[in-house]
Protein backbone atom coordinates (compact mmCIF):
# COMPACT_ATOMS: atom_id res chain seq x y z
CA UNK A 1 0.00 0.00 0.00
CA UNK A 2 2.65 2.46 0.67
CA UNK A 3 4.14 1.37 -2.26
CA UNK A 4 1.80 2.51 -4.06
CA UNK A 5 1.38 5.67 -2.56
CA UNK A 6 4.59 6.25 -3.22
CA UNK A 7 4.55 5.75 -6.84
CA UNK A 8 1.02 7.45 -7.13
CA UNK A 9 2.94 10.64 -5.65
CA UNK A 10 5.49 10.52 -7.72
CA UNK A 11 2.98 10.06 -11.22
CA UNK A 12 1.36 13.06 -9.50
CA UNK A 13 4.75 15.22 -9.04
CA UNK A 14 5.77 14.21 -12.39
CA UNK A 15 2.73 14.86 -14.40
CA UNK A 16 2.79 18.78 -12.50
CA UNK A 17 5.70 19.23 -13.73
CA UNK A 18 5.10 18.05 -17.61
CA UNK A 19 2.35 20.16 -17.40
CA UNK A 20 4.44 23.36 -16.23
CA UNK A 21 7.10 22.51 -18.75
CA UNK A 22 3.84 22.15 -21.45
CA UNK A 23 2.44 25.48 -20.33
CA UNK A 24 5.76 27.28 -20.50
CA UNK A 25 6.87 25.47 -23.70
CA UNK A 26 3.05 26.67 -25.62
CA UNK A 27 3.90 30.38 -23.81
CA UNK A 28 7.05 31.01 -25.80
CA UNK A 29 5.96 29.59 -29.06
CA UNK A 30 2.69 31.42 -28.73
CA UNK A 31 4.49 35.03 -27.72
CA UNK A 32 6.58 35.00 -30.75
CA UNK A 33 6.14 38.42 -32.21
CA UNK A 34 3.92 38.26 -35.72
CA UNK A 35 6.44 41.65 -36.92
CA UNK A 36 9.67 40.48 -38.98
CA UNK A 37 11.59 43.55 -38.60
CA UNK A 38 12.80 45.45 -35.28
CA UNK A 39 10.02 47.37 -33.63
CA UNK A 40 10.52 50.65 -31.61
CA UNK A 41 7.49 50.76 -28.64
CA UNK A 42 6.88 53.70 -26.48
CA UNK A 43 6.05 53.15 -22.54
CA UNK A 44 4.45 56.10 -21.20
CA UNK A 45 4.47 56.82 -17.63
CA UNK A 46 0.91 55.56 -16.22
CA UNK A 47 0.05 52.57 -18.26
CA UNK A 48 -1.12 49.66 -16.21
CA UNK A 49 0.40 46.65 -17.34
CA UNK A 50 -3.09 45.55 -19.21
CA UNK A 51 -2.97 48.33 -21.12
CA UNK A 52 0.58 47.90 -22.14
CA UNK A 53 -0.19 44.23 -22.98
CA UNK A 54 -2.91 45.58 -25.28
CA UNK A 55 -1.07 48.22 -26.77
CA UNK A 56 1.96 45.22 -27.09
CA UNK A 57 -0.38 42.82 -29.34
CA UNK A 58 -2.31 45.82 -31.27
CA UNK A 59 1.36 47.02 -32.49
CA UNK A 60 2.07 42.75 -33.19
CA UNK A 61 4.82 42.54 -30.92
CA UNK A 62 3.37 39.88 -28.86
CA UNK A 63 0.44 37.59 -30.51
CA UNK A 64 -1.61 37.17 -28.01
CA UNK A 65 -2.30 40.02 -24.86
CA UNK A 66 -3.74 37.71 -22.22
CA UNK A 67 -0.81 35.55 -21.81
CA UNK A 68 1.25 38.38 -21.29
CA UNK A 69 -0.83 39.90 -18.32
CA UNK A 70 -0.76 36.39 -16.63
CA UNK A 71 3.32 36.19 -17.59
CA UNK A 72 3.54 39.75 -15.91
CA UNK A 73 1.09 38.98 -13.11
CA UNK A 74 3.50 35.73 -12.14
CA UNK A 75 6.89 37.91 -12.06
CA UNK A 76 4.87 40.81 -10.21
CA UNK A 77 3.90 38.88 -7.64
CA UNK A 78 6.59 36.47 -7.25
CA UNK A 79 9.30 38.73 -8.23
CA UNK A 80 7.91 41.59 -7.58
CA UNK A 81 8.97 43.51 -10.83
CA UNK A 82 7.17 46.51 -12.27
CA UNK A 83 6.94 47.60 -16.04
CA UNK A 84 9.40 50.75 -16.51
CA UNK A 85 8.47 53.76 -18.42
CA UNK A 86 10.49 54.77 -21.75
CA UNK A 87 11.12 53.41 -25.16
CA UNK A 88 12.29 49.87 -26.52
CA UNK A 89 13.17 48.07 -28.92
CA UNK A 90 12.11 44.57 -29.92
CA UNK A 91 13.54 42.32 -32.58
CA UNK A 92 11.54 39.48 -34.57
CA UNK A 93 11.50 36.37 -32.75
CA UNK A 94 11.70 37.97 -29.12
CA UNK A 95 9.22 35.93 -27.00
CA UNK A 96 7.20 37.26 -24.01
CA UNK A 97 9.92 36.29 -21.15
CA UNK A 98 12.31 38.03 -23.20
CA UNK A 99 10.35 41.21 -23.83
CA UNK A 100 8.94 41.28 -19.99
CA UNK A 101 13.13 41.16 -19.21
CA UNK A 102 13.49 44.32 -21.30
CA UNK A 103 10.37 46.06 -19.49
CA UNK A 104 11.56 45.23 -16.01
CA UNK A 105 15.03 46.08 -16.60
CA UNK A 106 14.39 49.38 -18.05
CA UNK A 107 16.75 48.26 -21.36
CA UNK A 108 15.38 51.21 -23.06
CA UNK A 109 17.04 52.59 -26.42
CA UNK A 110 19.34 55.33 -26.20
CA UNK A 111 19.91 58.18 -28.31
CA UNK A 112 22.43 60.74 -29.30
CA UNK A 113 22.37 64.58 -30.55
CA UNK A 114 25.30 66.22 -31.87
CA UNK A 115 25.62 70.02 -30.83
CA UNK A 116 28.27 71.42 -33.59
CA UNK A 117 30.90 73.40 -32.64
CA UNK A 118 30.33 77.45 -33.54
CA UNK A 119 26.93 77.95 -33.15
CA UNK A 120 25.11 80.04 -30.61
CA UNK A 121 23.08 79.19 -27.70
CA UNK A 122 19.94 80.14 -28.97
CA UNK A 123 20.81 77.62 -31.97
CA UNK A 124 21.36 75.01 -29.18
CA UNK A 125 18.15 75.51 -27.49
CA UNK A 126 16.07 75.07 -30.81
CA UNK A 127 17.98 71.86 -31.81
CA UNK A 128 17.34 69.68 -28.73
CA UNK A 129 13.65 71.44 -28.53
CA UNK A 130 13.38 69.52 -31.62
CA UNK A 131 14.92 66.50 -31.61
CA UNK A 132 13.06 63.13 -31.06
CA UNK A 133 11.61 62.37 -28.18
CA UNK A 134 12.93 65.31 -25.73
CA UNK A 135 10.15 66.83 -23.33
CA UNK A 136 10.23 70.34 -24.28
CA UNK A 137 9.22 71.67 -20.31
CA UNK A 138 6.93 74.83 -19.86
CA UNK A 139 9.96 76.53 -18.34
CA UNK A 140 11.58 79.58 -19.28
CA UNK A 141 15.44 79.57 -19.19
CA UNK A 142 18.15 81.19 -21.14
CA UNK A 143 21.86 79.93 -21.45
CA UNK A 144 23.78 82.68 -22.88
CA UNK A 145 26.74 81.87 -25.58
CA UNK A 146 30.01 80.08 -24.62
CA UNK A 147 28.28 78.33 -21.86
CA UNK A 148 27.15 75.33 -23.39
CA UNK A 149 29.94 72.67 -24.69
CA UNK A 150 29.41 71.17 -28.39
CA UNK A 151 29.90 67.68 -28.50
CA UNK A 152 27.51 64.39 -28.40
CA UNK A 153 25.23 64.10 -26.06
CA UNK A 154 23.37 60.51 -25.32
CA UNK A 155 19.56 60.98 -23.94
CA UNK A 156 16.32 58.56 -23.52
CA UNK A 157 13.11 59.37 -24.55
CA UNK A 158 11.22 61.26 -22.16
CA UNK A 159 14.41 63.22 -20.94
CA UNK A 160 13.92 67.32 -20.56
CA UNK A 161 14.90 69.63 -22.86
CA UNK A 162 16.49 71.78 -20.03
CA UNK A 163 18.25 68.69 -18.11
CA UNK A 164 19.56 67.62 -21.32
CA UNK A 165 21.09 71.64 -21.94
CA UNK A 166 21.95 71.70 -18.19
CA UNK A 167 24.50 69.19 -18.98
CA UNK A 168 25.97 70.91 -21.86
CA UNK A 169 26.74 73.85 -19.56
CA UNK A 170 28.12 71.69 -16.83
CA UNK A 171 30.16 70.11 -19.15
CA UNK A 172 31.64 73.88 -19.90
CA UNK A 173 32.08 74.48 -16.68
CA UNK A 174 33.65 71.53 -15.88
CA UNK A 175 36.04 71.61 -18.92
CA UNK A 176 37.29 75.28 -18.28
CA UNK A 177 38.02 74.20 -14.60
CA UNK A 178 40.09 72.08 -15.42
CA UNK A 179 41.64 73.39 -18.56
CA UNK A 180 42.55 76.58 -16.13
CA UNK A 181 44.77 74.35 -14.11
CA UNK A 182 46.88 74.27 -17.02
CA UNK A 183 47.06 77.76 -18.39
CA UNK A 184 49.85 78.82 -19.66
CA UNK A 185 50.77 81.29 -17.35
CA UNK A 186 52.32 83.84 -19.52
CA UNK A 187 49.08 84.86 -21.08
CA UNK A 188 47.91 86.05 -17.54
CA UNK A 189 48.85 89.83 -18.69
CA UNK A 190 46.17 89.51 -21.35
CA UNK A 191 43.96 87.11 -20.79
CA UNK A 192 42.14 87.43 -16.74
CA UNK A 193 39.42 84.97 -16.27
CA UNK A 194 38.00 82.32 -17.79
CA UNK A 195 35.24 84.59 -19.29
CA UNK A 196 37.98 85.96 -21.42
CA UNK A 197 39.89 82.76 -22.40
CA UNK A 198 35.62 81.50 -23.91
CA UNK A 199 35.66 85.14 -25.59
CA UNK A 200 38.50 84.48 -27.33
CA UNK A 201 37.84 80.93 -28.09
CA UNK A 202 34.77 81.78 -29.68
CA UNK A 203 36.37 83.85 -32.25
CA UNK A 204 39.11 81.47 -33.10
CA UNK A 205 36.21 78.52 -33.35
CA UNK A 206 34.82 81.15 -36.40
CA UNK A 207 38.33 81.71 -37.34
CA UNK A 208 39.24 78.05 -38.28
CA UNK A 209 38.26 74.47 -38.19
CA UNK A 210 41.63 73.45 -38.43
CA UNK A 211 42.13 72.76 -34.71
CA UNK A 212 46.18 72.18 -35.56
CA UNK A 213 46.42 75.70 -36.63
CA UNK A 214 44.39 77.47 -33.83
CA UNK A 215 47.28 77.57 -30.98
CA UNK A 216 48.82 79.26 -33.96
CA UNK A 217 45.90 82.44 -34.73
CA UNK A 218 45.29 82.52 -31.09
CA UNK A 219 48.85 83.67 -30.45
CA UNK A 220 48.24 86.16 -33.04
CA UNK A 221 45.71 87.70 -31.03
CA UNK A 222 46.92 87.34 -28.00
CA UNK A 223 50.52 89.33 -29.59
CA UNK A 224 47.85 91.88 -30.66
CA UNK A 225 46.61 92.60 -27.33
CA UNK A 226 49.77 92.98 -25.69
CA UNK A 227 50.46 95.72 -28.05
CA UNK A 228 47.21 97.48 -27.65
CA UNK A 229 46.24 96.86 -31.49
CA UNK A 230 42.75 95.87 -32.45
CA UNK A 231 42.02 92.31 -33.26
CA UNK A 232 40.34 92.86 -36.47
CA UNK A 233 38.24 89.47 -36.48
CA UNK A 234 35.72 89.47 -38.87
CA UNK A 235 33.48 86.69 -37.05
CA UNK A 236 33.01 89.34 -34.79
CA UNK A 237 31.54 92.00 -36.85
CA UNK A 238 29.37 88.97 -38.12
CA UNK A 239 28.19 88.84 -34.98
CA UNK A 240 27.78 92.35 -34.47
CA UNK A 241 25.43 92.47 -37.89
CA UNK A 242 23.28 89.60 -36.90
CA UNK A 243 23.79 88.30 -33.85
CA UNK A 244 25.56 85.07 -34.85
CA UNK A 245 22.54 83.67 -36.44
CA UNK A 246 24.60 83.07 -39.46
CA UNK A 247 27.81 83.41 -39.69
CA UNK A 248 28.40 82.30 -43.26
CA UNK A 249 27.33 86.18 -45.24
CA UNK A 250 29.94 88.05 -47.06
CA UNK A 251 31.64 91.12 -45.61
CA UNK A 252 31.73 93.89 -47.37
CA UNK A 253 34.48 97.24 -46.38
CA UNK A 254 31.41 99.08 -45.27
CA UNK A 255 30.68 96.31 -43.08
CA UNK A 256 33.98 97.11 -40.85
CA UNK A 257 32.67 100.07 -39.58
CA UNK A 258 29.47 99.53 -38.03
CA UNK A 259 29.07 100.78 -34.95
CA UNK A 260 28.85 97.70 -31.86
CA UNK A 261 31.06 97.16 -29.20
CA UNK A 262 31.39 93.60 -30.95
CA UNK A 263 33.27 95.08 -33.89
CA UNK A 264 37.05 94.78 -32.92
CA UNK A 265 37.76 96.40 -36.49
CA UNK A 266 36.97 99.96 -34.47
CA UNK A 267 37.50 98.64 -30.81
CA UNK A 268 40.32 97.53 -29.46
CA UNK A 269 40.91 94.96 -26.81
CA UNK A 270 38.17 91.61 -26.49
CA UNK A 271 34.66 92.06 -27.27
CA UNK A 272 31.75 91.67 -24.41
CA UNK A 273 31.61 88.31 -24.38
CA UNK A 274 31.59 85.21 -26.62
CA UNK A 275 30.51 85.49 -29.99
CA UNK A 276 29.14 81.63 -30.22
CA UNK A 277 30.21 77.78 -28.87
CA UNK A 278 33.51 76.91 -28.94
CA UNK A 279 34.72 73.54 -29.06
CA UNK A 280 37.65 72.13 -26.77
CA UNK A 281 39.93 72.30 -29.20
CA UNK A 282 39.42 76.30 -29.33
CA UNK A 283 39.70 76.79 -25.85
CA UNK A 284 42.38 74.75 -25.07
CA UNK A 285 44.47 77.14 -28.10
CA UNK A 286 43.66 80.01 -25.79
CA UNK A 287 45.02 78.40 -23.02
CA UNK A 288 48.34 77.13 -24.32
CA UNK A 289 49.15 79.16 -27.24
CA UNK A 290 52.22 79.04 -29.84
CA UNK A 291 54.98 80.82 -29.38
CA UNK A 292 55.38 83.29 -31.53
CA UNK A 293 55.68 86.54 -32.94
CA UNK A 294 53.25 86.94 -35.59
CA UNK A 295 50.80 90.00 -35.33
CA UNK A 296 48.99 88.68 -38.90
CA UNK A 297 47.39 86.22 -40.82
CA UNK A 298 44.92 85.43 -44.14
CA UNK A 299 44.06 82.83 -45.50
CA UNK A 300 45.97 80.99 -48.17
CA UNK A 301 42.15 80.06 -49.82
CA UNK A 302 42.70 75.88 -48.52
CA UNK A 303 41.29 76.06 -45.44
CA UNK A 304 44.22 77.41 -43.57
CA UNK A 305 46.16 80.60 -43.15
CA UNK A 306 50.15 82.61 -43.45
CA UNK A 307 51.38 84.27 -40.72
CA UNK A 308 53.32 87.18 -40.68
CA UNK A 309 54.98 89.35 -38.36
CA UNK A 310 54.79 92.59 -39.54
CA UNK A 311 52.69 94.46 -41.93
CA UNK A 312 54.86 94.02 -45.12
CA UNK A 313 54.74 90.76 -45.23
CA UNK A 314 51.03 90.40 -44.49
CA UNK A 315 50.54 93.08 -47.81
CA UNK A 316 52.53 89.91 -49.61
CA UNK A 317 50.20 87.43 -48.10
CA UNK A 318 47.20 89.37 -48.91
CA UNK A 319 48.61 89.73 -52.27
CA UNK A 320 48.28 86.05 -52.88
CA UNK A 321 45.11 85.63 -51.36
CA UNK A 322 43.42 87.99 -53.92
CA UNK A 323 45.29 86.70 -56.40
CA UNK A 324 44.04 83.42 -55.97
CA UNK A 325 40.17 85.06 -54.97
CA UNK A 326 40.07 86.86 -58.85
CA UNK A 327 40.80 83.49 -60.16
CA UNK A 328 37.43 82.29 -59.14
CA UNK A 329 35.95 85.95 -59.01
CA UNK A 330 35.33 86.11 -55.42
CA UNK A 331 36.21 89.64 -53.41
CA UNK A 332 35.87 89.80 -49.57
CA UNK A 333 38.07 92.10 -46.91
CA UNK A 334 41.31 91.43 -45.95
CA UNK A 335 41.53 89.28 -43.09
CA UNK A 336 44.50 91.92 -41.07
Amino acid sequence: MKKFFNISVFSFLASCIFLVLISFCFLYLCSVPTKENRTSFIIKSGLSATEIGNLLESDGIIRDRHLFNISYLVMNRLLGKVIMAGEYSFYAGENIFDILRKLFEGKTISHKILIPEGIISTQVVCMVNSGYGILNEEKEYEFKNGELMPDTYVYKYGNSSYDIISRMKNSMTKFLDEEWNNIDESILDVIKNKQDVVTLASILEKESRVDAEKPMIASVYINRLRKGMKLDADPSVIFAINSGNNFGIRLFYKDLRIQSPYNTYINKGLPPGPICNPGRASISAVLRPSKSNYLYFVSDNSGTHRFAKNFSEHIANVKLYKEARQLVGVNQPNKQ
